[in-house]
């Protein structure tokens, strides 16, 4: 069974179908607890862009565990998440939705940066699956921003 293989260089802790697996249950629960919830109460945006958020935040913190870099990632994302839900940082919208861009473009840049081997990448299913979420999160985070919010 393949194991994560991040580039940190230590021997992986979980095999890249739990991570997977770990990521979508996470994600598809946040969707069917809190769908409605989320509309109402998260600045980020829809529970669309809040559930894959939480699929690439989930992914990059169990890689984590066995790279500090990626780990950073996750909680970068994750963190901006927990913030989007803080009413009094509602008026921080804009800011929010664009870190949460940031941090996710920096994961997308730090992958391919990182892990420069074509033949890899076409290899990496887990990599793969989870910048085509990050791109479509960026995707919905991008075209979603009106700069008239406050």
């Amino acid at each position: 069974m393949p194991v994560v293989q991040a580039h940190g260089g230590n021997e992986a802790t979980v095999s890249n179908p739990m991570v997977l697996f770990i990521s979508i249950i996470s994600s598809v629960f946040a969707w069917a607890a809190g769908s409605e919830w989320l509309t109402k109460n998260s600045s980020i945006g829809s529970p669309l862009v809040f559930c894959l958020a939480i699929f690439s935040g989930t992914v990059h913190i169990l890689l984590g565990l066995d790279d500090l870099i990626l780990m950073v990632g996750g909680i970068g994302v994750i963190g901006i998440l927990m913030a989007s839900l803080i009413p009094t940082l509602k008026r921080f919208k804009v800011q929010l939705k664009l870190g949460l861009g940031f941090v996710v473009s920096m994961t997308i840049i730090g992958y391919f940066v990182t892990n420069h081997d074509l033949h890899y990448i076409s290899e990496d299913y887990l990599g793969i699956i989870t910048k085509l979420a990050e791109l479509g999160l960026l995707q919905q985070v991008l075209t979603n921003v009106d700069s008239h919010e406050s």
